[in-house]
């Protein structure tokens, strides 16, 4: 038996043939699906990176638009109640001689500034523009909020040119306080208006219709929805009242009166020889209609100068003096 020295020895594990390795063909199967399930994953986190950084950048927003996001916020809180509403459906209804339309307009433009707290006692809580608070009325209390309302889409009617007229009967207090009956089952203290009032300690309410925050120790203007029914002065505390407020209609010059009183369609100019008023009634009409609304009227010689004016032509008849071309609505009624 040959003998070799021990370093001469050949290499078993160099010079054998190394058997390959046997995996079996569902074990490769699952690692071909695991390599694929890697891969979707790897798409998958990708494109959910790329979601996030799209979701970090819509979050992102400079300190300008937060602050500019806070003030348009502001002043929609400061919006008055007739502030809020569209101009073109409330002109429909102050027009109406409904007073089905007439308690629409007012739910519409009284939800969430006034609430009947005791439709048995009637009792009111409003918001009081003016001092920026909440007060406690009975129904009478509740004429002034009900004729701003009015007198504020009649100005915004004006400045956007709509051409209709506020109803006579909405500028009467009789017929106001007639409508406050069914309105309060239209503007029930739903939410609670009692447990709202005065309950933020962090909140100062100040004289000028301002409120201090003593956490941040800034002023503010206060809102509605601060929920104040007083404001803190000189070591006193004042409730809200009824002084002062700012319910009258704005004095209208006699040549815009008389415009307004065209535009409400009370005459119209139709240039038709067939159509003719006597000018003693319309002067007659038109010194009612100014009387129903508190405009000061005017003489039918400034009557007579302005339609001339429009060429509209003055024409003497067997039975009185006449405009002609012209038609009159209550001729009509």
């Amino acid at each position: 038996m040959r003998h070799f020295p021990l370093n001469d020895r050949p290499d078993l594990e160099e010079d054998c043939p190394k058997p390959e390795t046997y995996i079996p063909d569902e074990l490769r199967s699952n690692l071909r699906n695991l390599d694929y399930l890697v891969e979707s994953l790897k798409e998958k986190i990708d494109e959910k990176d790329s979601e996030i950084q799209v979701l970090k950048e819509k979050l992102t927003m400079t300190e300008k638009q937060l602050e500019r996001k806070d003030i348009i916020k502001q002043k929609n809180m400061e919006k008055l109640p007739w502030e809020r509403v569209s101009i073109v459906t409330t002109s429909k209804l102050i027009s109406s001689s409904l007073a089905d339309s007439h308690l629409k307009l007012f739910e519409r433009t009284l939800k969430n500034f006034a609430f009947c707290v005791d439709i048995e006692g009637d009792i009111w809580i409003w918001y009081q523009w003016e001092q920026r608070l909440w007060v406690r009325t009975g129904s009478r209390g509740l004429l002034p909020i009900m004729k701003r309302t009015i007198i504020g889409i009649e100005s915004a009617m004006h400045e956007f040119e709509v051409k209709k007229s506020v109803h006579s009967k909405l500028l009467k207090d009789e017929y106001l306080l007639e409508l406050i009956t069914p309105l309060k089952l239209c503007l029930p203290d739903t939410g609670g208006i009692e447990t709202k009032l005065n309950r933020n300690s962090e909140l100062l309410p100040l004289k000028n219709g301002k409120v201090f925050n003593q956490t941040t120790k800034q002023e503010r203007d206060r809102t509605y929805l601060d929920y104040f029914s007083y404001y803190y002065s000189d070591g006193k505390i004042y409730p809200a009242t009824l002084e002062n407020l700012s319910v009258q209609r704005e004095i209208v010059p006699k040549d815009d009166v008389f415009k307004l009183f065209l535009e409400s369609g009370e005459i119209t100019i139709t240039q038709k020889n067939t159509d003719k008023v006597n000018t003693a009634s319309l002067h007659r009409e038109f010194c009612k209609w100014c009387e129903d609304r508190d405009y000061i009227n005017m003489s039918s010689q400034q009557i007579t100068k302005i339609m001339t004016g429009m060429g509209v032509e003055r024409k003497r008849f067997n039975n009185g003096q006449f405009w002609v071309g012209v038609k009159g609505k209550w001729l009509m009624e």
